[in-house]
């Protein structure tokens, strides 16, 4: 079900087919509908404009796809971005603002980012059955990773859907995201799917805040060795399969932790 890591080059192997859809690519779907978009300044002051979409009859439920829009005029993006922020403007409303000064108009276009997900319903601390979403795959363009576009992305998700499950295998910096990233963001929680119950916070280095450890080497494909070390100091359950039915699940941070 869960975190169990993967090499990047084994993204694609045919046993883990569901995990590694080609994201390059819109899914396909007999029909695709525009639910709203969004804009984001990326850490190297690019715009991008996000796209929240359905997708009918497709392996996914929705997805939302990062386009970058380049300016006409990016040493003026960059001292207006860096202005706004001074100003106290959110990320998104200098998205926003930066767009509505139109200097993307007649540039090129890029898309940089997408990511898949689908419905997961879990119970919440009440026991009360509730809806969430779950990263099934994500594409980011190699020139614009680290640039916090996943991470805002997910917020988004966050804030619209209130629960946001962790991909059902991850690569080590997909793992990553959600080990250090999204623990700067809000609350990633240890949720156990077969008993359907919360465990702990996730905590440092990889670790429930308790000792719990959620994530296990991976399947036994000649690439354990390589994970462990991209992995490094953090922690790892080492026997294959332990943590299939473990997930990560990222909410808001309440106003008092």
């Amino acid at each position: 079900m869960a975190p169990s890591l993967i090499g990047q080059a084994n993204r694609l192997i045919p046993e883990i087919e569901d995990y590694s859809k080609v994201l390059s690519e819109m899914p396909r779907a007999t029909r695709i509908i525009a639910l709203g978009e969004f804009y984001f300044i990326s850490r190297g002051f690019d715009l991008i404009r996000f796209t929240e979409y359905e997708l009918v009859d497709s392996a996914y439920e929705r997805c939302i796809v990062g386009e970058c829009l380049e300016s006409c005029d990016p040493d003026y993006q960059e001292q207006e971005v860096k202005r706004l922020k001074r100003a106290g403007y959110t990320p998104l409303e200098i998205g926003a603002e930066i767009e509505s000064y139109k200097l993307h108009v007649g540039q090129p276009v890029q898309t940089v980012f997408r990511v898949a997900y689908c419905e997961f319903p879990i119970k919440d601390k009440s026991g009360v059955k509730v809806s969430a979403k779950q990263i099934r795959g994500v594409f980011t363009h190699a020139d614009y990773m680290g640039l916090g576009i996943a991470s805002f992305a997910y917020l988004y998700l966050v804030d619209k859907y209130q629960y946001l499950v962790c991909d059902t295998l991850q690569t080590v910096k997909g793992a990553t995201l959600w080990a250090v990233s999204m623990r700067k963001h809000g609350l990633v929680e240890i949720y156990d799917t077969k008993n359907e119950n919360f465990i702990e916070e996730l905590g440092e280095d990889a670790c429930g805040v308790s000792g719990f450890i959620p994530w296990d080497i991976g399947k036994s494909d000649g690439g354990q060795m390589r994970r462990r070390e991209e992995w490094g100091t953090n922690k790892i359950n080492l026997t294959p399969g332990a943590c299939t039915h473990i997930v990560n699940i990222l909410t808001k941070r309440s106003m008092n932790q």
